[in-house]
């Protein structure tokens, strides 16, 4: 079992629905693979070499679940497969590097969409609508009261 994440170039919907509905068309999308993957490819395999660099004795060793790596590119994402068991040691390192080249990373397994600081985190909220009736005031006499009562317990 793998541990996966799909890194997309924006624009990504800043509604997190319609960023997940959008996903799979992102990953389908056919043409040149983008520079910034590049880097993020080289950049990623600095820290963390491709399995199919590896000598056999270390395959297992490697945090990818499949090589090469390069292959999981494409136009608009990339789809990166890690050894489930090692994958706390990659994630939040993929995060930080793609979200720094403003790439939006897509987590399945939260599911959780980590976005560069350049976009949107989630739409704002939608107003509430107002009650009908005013919110409730606590009585001041009951305020005091407990302000006195704790006193009174500190002045032990």
């Amino acid at each position: 079992m793998s541990y996966n994440l799909a890194i997309c170039l924006p624009p990504i919907s800043p509604d997190d629905n319609v960023a997940w509905g959008e996903l799979d068309s992102l990953i389908a999308a056919q043409g040149p693979v983008p520079a910034v993957f590049k880097q993020l490819h080289d950049e990623l395999t600095a820290r963390y070499p491709c399995i199919s660099t590896l000598a056999d004795d270390a395959v297992d060793d490697g945090l990818w679940a499949d090589g090469p790596l390069w292959n999981n590119f494409g136009h608009r994402a990339a789809v990166l497969a890690m050894v489930y068991s090692k994958a706390h040691q990659g994630v939040p390192f993929i995060v930080e590097r793609a979200n720094r080249l403003g790439l939006t990373v897509f987590d399945w397994s939260g599911p959780t969409i980590h976005r560069p600081p350049s976009q949107p985190t989630a739409l704002p909220p939608s107003p509430q609508p107002q009650s009908p009736q005013p919110p409730r005031r606590v009585k001041r006499s009951y305020r005091l009261h407990i302000t006195r009562r704790a006193n009174w317990k500190d002045a032990r």
